[in-house]
């Protein structure tokens, strides 16, 4: 099939698969893999309780992936040379801190003029307590998980009215 004038053909690489991938292929595709974007998928239910359990007993911690910092020095400089879009969500437990350390990795690399987002919202253990009177599979009140819950987080994905 050959390609139309009104068709683009969009190239998406993986810079990680999960929280502990290996920083070099993201390289490798940053600096070769002539892509639109670099997509980094580091977060999973248990990473995300993982870093709350961190963040309570180590008020240090950023509550982002530990290894954001070797990522986005190994993929920055390809990625803005070649044009290529970054979507991460390496946020974590504190997405807003990400974004504000890849600004300041970026000064550090002496790279101006790239704008950097964070979506924040999914995160909702100080309130799923009061979302609802009862927890569905045994009855009981919410507030019987009071002491034992870790982390509550709503998956929001694309709204349907999304469209490419």
């Amino acid at each position: 099939m050959s390609e139309s004038t009104n068709s683009k053909r969009l190239r998406i690489g993986s810079g990680a698969a999960w929280w502990g991938d290996r920083v070099e292929p993201a390289g490798l595709n940053a600096e070769k893999g002539d892509l639109d974007y670099l997509c980094f998928e580091t977060m999973a239910e248990a990473t995300v309780s993982a870093a709350q359990v961190r963040a309570r007993r180590d008020p240090s911690f950023p509550g982002y992936d530990t290894y954001l910092d070797d990522r986005m020095r190994a993929v920055l400089p390809g990625c803005i040379r070649r044009g290529t879009k970054i979507i991460s969500n390496q946020g974590w437990i504190n997405p807003q801190g990400a974004a504000k350390r890849i600004v300041e990795l970026l000064r550090e690399l002496g790279i101006a003029g790239v704008k950097v987002a964070a979506v924040s919202g999914s995160l909702i253990t100080e309130r799923v307590l009061s979302l609802a009177p009862t927890i569905l599979e045994n009855g009981e009140p919410t507030g019987t998980l009071k002491d034992t819950l870790i982390s509550a987080e709503a998956y929001m994905g694309p709204s349907p009215s999304c469209r490419p």
